[in-house]
């Protein structure tokens, strides 16, 4: 159990909590301010976004280059703002990856599954792997689930049980007396994870949204005999017929999660259950046309990217 980063990420679900109240006023203000240092940053310490912003330093963000996923990577070690930080380096840590120490000390790093083609590999340094703890504990929380020294929770993720992605780190990393946190491979046979969850009994039963239509039937057949208090969704789209099954199944609406390992939390479900909130503390988000370029409200769009973060499309972003 890391006592100082947990430490991090309560103080960091405390403040997220007090920024549920902020006006709009308050939410712009917030993120005018911290995009502006985070372009400063970038244009001062990363050599690539030096040249690539060159002119534009008081554009405004759609007026920005967009970054591909290719990009970030092909252009890796001159991105990245440490010269410790290093491609090859990061490679040959996930390679050999066994537990969940930190790279040189310092950054917890993820990756990708390359299913789109192209893997990424993405660093954060205590302060941001915190924070973006703090984000999931905001989904869980908002579906009734609040973790803490006097609200011990179990919790069974049915997932990828690879050591290099987010949500292993993020379970190795929480991993407390008060928070008893078991990972499933979703690819094994599913008698097996029946039998699993059978056993863990979790509190909260987080999965893909194929994995929890397919364990609702099991739950609905008899097979699987389980209570969670909260159930929550991730990855795939939750579609309306996996949501009545696990009504049917657990008595408790899924609640629907958006994620991404660039990002941490990006959106999530309340209890209303009308649509995701946006998290505009965390991300500026862009709803984009099949060029990128934003559409007003109430257009249907092709696309839809986080350009102030290390997202797969972004116009704005800095590796630590």
């Amino acid at each position: 159990m890391n006592i100082a980063m947990i430490s991090r990420v309560l103080w960091r679900r405390r403040a997220l909590r007090r920024r549920e109240r902020w006006t709009r006023a308050e939410l712009l203000k917030h993120q005018q301010r911290e995009l502006a240092t985070l372009r400063a940053f970038a244009s001062v310490q990363s050599p690539f976004y030096q040249h690539l912003h060159r002119g534009l330093e008081r554009a405004p963000l759609n007026e920005l280059p967009v970054i591909t996923k290719a990009m970030l990577m092909d252009n890796f070690d001159a991105l990245s703002t440490d010269s410790a930080v290093r491609l090859r380096r990061l490679q040959a840590y996930l390679d050999e990856l066994t537990t969940n120490d930190p790279f040189a000390g310092r950054y917890w790093v993820s990756a990708t599954s390359g299913s789109s083609g192209r893997k990424s590999i993405i660093p954060t340094d205590a302060h941001e792997w915190a924070m973006m703890i703090a984000s999931y504990g905001r989904a869980n929380e908002w579906a009734g689930t609040r973790s803490g020294l006097t609200h011990p929770v179990s919790m069974a993720v049915v997932s990828s049980s690879t050591v290099w992605h987010q949500s292993s780190r993020v379970a190795a990393t929480v991993r407390s007396p008060f928070i008893a946190s078991q990972r499933l491979d979703a690819a094994s046979p599913l008698p097996d994870i029946v039998a699993r969850l059978n056993q863990i009994q979790p509190d909260v039963l987080i999965a893909y949204a194929s994995m929890i239509k397919a364990l609702a039937y099991e739950q609905l057949s008899g097979r699987l005999d389980i209570a969670p208090r909260a159930v929550n969704s991730s990855s795939e789209v939750l579609t309306a017929d996996a949501r009545a099954l696990a009504l049917r199944a657990w008595q408790v609406p899924p609640y629907n999660v958006y994620a991404a390992t660039e990002t941490g939390g990006i959106a999530a479900e309340c209890h209303h259950h009308g649509g995701m909130h946006l998290f505009e503390d965390l991300v500026i988000p862009e709803v984009v046309d099949n060029d990128y370029h934003p559409v007003p409200p109430g257009r249907r769009a092709l696309g839809f990217w986080s350009p102030c973060c290390s997202a797969g499309r972004s116009r704005s972003s800095a590796t630590s």
